[in-house]
């Protein structure tokens, strides 16, 4: 997982996240090799952290979406800064099916589903 930070970055939410509504919220999975990790999608801050341990927080800059390459799709790049202003990219495929499904672009295998 990318390196963790523990300061929140908080800024008003853009045009540019309005369009990650979809993938707000709270998403686990049940892939034994990520137990107890998680993301957490507003549409300002992508947090990612391993429960009760610790978190990582990044400011959202920029959005960016398209269709995927799976049937009924979303890819999403996230633009965002860490505490010391240096900016990351995180790129998801969002399904809407059953309650939604995410992944890493990386590592599409790994599915993560929002936290009840």
């Amino acid at each position: 997982m990318t390196a963790f930070f523990m300061s929140v970055f908080l800024m008003q939410c853009s045009d540019d996240s309005a369009s990650i509504k979809a993938l707000e919220g709270i998403w686990s999975t049940s892939d034994k090799a990520y137990m107890g990790e998680y993301i957490d999608i507003s549409c300002d801050t992508i947090i990612m952290g391993i429960k009760d341990k610790e978190e990582h927080a990044y400011s959202i800059v920029k959005v960016d979406t398209e269709k995927g390459h799976l049937y009924n799709s979303l890819r999403c790049r996230i633009y965002a800064n860490d505490e010391s202003g240096v900016q990351n990219m995180f790129t998801f495929l969002y399904l809407s099916n059953d309650g939604g499904t995410l992944m890493n672009k990386s590592s599409q295998d790994i599915l993560w589903k929002r936290s009840q």
